[in-house]
């Protein structure tokens, strides 16, 4: 094996070079570019096509885009993620082949080596003389930091943030606020321009109070030359969720490289979301009660929850077609029970169970059957577009001397009518 740590490179006609693994810069680029430490010139292959991470071991590899079918010891490599390699395992990119040879620090095994590599596998030589003169590449990151950063949400985002600035990394941006509905985008363009002296990857994400899974940020890196600039999109889309809180709510675009540690410019952003109008409520519980006479009354719950954005006052009121029966609501807070009607304010997903008296006015004495009450809780929110919606309930009052009663009595009478009958019968 070679004294360092090498890279064979084969092209497809066959012709063999070694690269030596810098381990000052622990990243090598490969590419058609002469912007690479590696120039594999042939036309199925990308600019930017391949970056092997040698800062430790396992070594990684990742493709940078699926143009020459990248694979890893004849497994295909998906674009954009990292890959463990290892001694003598190579990866095949437009017709090159980039085969890992590591430092055992004997010479025969050296030897060995090339005499097997040139055997089984096919490389690509590279220009020296152009490769010094080419620019530093940058070092391409993993995946996984290209993810947009989410600051924890903090309160309802009512803390603006500040502009940072920095000279490696030039941020251009005109619009600061936007105003959007729920399920609709709000959209942020920046154009994001390297100041520094070498090729950089650039990053954008947001910090503030915005959930991940709603930002969208387009592309999710740019890798540019000296001077060269890029257009960022970041999108946000809230969904008709309580979640995405109604108001202003305060953001920053962050533009980060790995390639300047340290270095970021922020600008401050604002999000207004528009308020929406969502609730729902339960059956009333249970749905119907039969109580006696000796009863005063029965007891409902009523579930409400608050489905939108933005806190409601809804406005409860109960009724019955025959205004027989009085209707008390116990709302939190309040020390007594609230006649007829009662307004409860939710935030945003909140929700209530709200216990309901119902108490029949009048009394039966003397009935046939129960007395049924058809009963209606109508919830609506206050100043609102959304109608209100009704639940149905039954109230049933038995009266003191009800149907078994009254036929106990008249059995009671047809049996000493008999009697009596019956002894008028024998005295005369």
């Amino acid at each position: 094996m070679p004294l360092q740590d090498q890279l064979e490179i084969i092209n497809p006609s066959g012709a063999l070079d070694f690269h030596t693994l810098d381990a000052s810069t622990g990243v090598t680029n490969l590419g058609r570019s002469t912007a690479n430490d590696i120039v594999l010139d042939g036309v199925q292959v990308a600019d930017f096509s391949v970056v092997l991470d040698h800062r430790e071991k396992p070594y990684r590899v990742m493709a940078l885009t699926e143009i020459g079918a990248p694979s890893l010891s004849g497994e295909a490599m998906a674009p954009n993620r990292y890959y463990e390699i290892h001694d003598w395992e190579s990866v095949e990119v437009g017709g090159f082949s980039i085969v890992l040879l590591e430092d055992h620090s004997t010479a025969t095994d050296a030897s060995a080596a090339a005499a097997v590599v040139a055997a089984t596998t096919v490389a690509a030589a590279t220009d020296e003389a152009e490769t010094a003169a080419a620019p530093v590449v940058a070092a391409i990151v993993d995946p996984e930091e290209y993810a947009t950063v989410i600051r924890p949400a903090s309160g309802n985002g009512n803390q603006p943030f500040a502009d940072l600035d920095s000279e490696t990394i030039v941020v251009e941006m005109s619009q600061r606020e936007v105003t959007t509905d729920v399920e609709q985008r709000a959209t942020w363009d920046l154009t994001v321009i390297n100041g520094g002296p070498i090729v950089a990857a650039f990053q954008v994400h947001i910090e503030g109070w915005i959930d991940d899974c709603w930002v969208a940020v387009v592309p999710d890196h740019a890798n540019l030359f000296e001077g060269a600039r890029a257009d960022f999109t970041v999108s946000v889309s809230p969904p008709r969720q309580p979640s995405s809180r109604a108001g202003v709510h305060y953001i920053a675009l962050v533009v980060t490289s790995p390639n300047y540690p340290g270095e970021r410019t922020q600008r401050a952003a604002t999000l207004i979301i528009n308020p929406y109008t969502d609730f729902r409520i339960g059956d009333l519980s249970p749905r119907s009660r039969s109580i006696s006479y000796f009863t005063h009354g029965a007891k409902y719950e009523l579930s409400i929850q608050n489905l939108g954005n933005d806190e409601e006052m809804f406005h409860i009121q109960g009724s019955d077609d025959q205004a027989g029966v009085s209707f008390e609501f116990e709302v939190p807070g309040e020390e007594v029970a609230l006649a007829r009607q009662a307004d409860v304010e939710l935030e945003p997903a909140q929700e209530i169970v709200l216990p309901i008296s119902v108490t029949p006015n009048r009394r039966k004495l003397i009935g046939a059957r129960r007395h049924d009450y058809s009963l209606t809780v109508t919830t609506g929110i206050r100043e609102s577009s959304i109608g209100p919606r009704s639940v149905l309930g039954i109230l049933g009052k038995r009266p003191l001397i009800g149907p078994w009663v009254i036929t106990a009595l008249m059995v009671l009478a047809a049996i000493l009518a008999l009697i009596i009958f019956s002894a008028q019968d024998r005295i005369f």
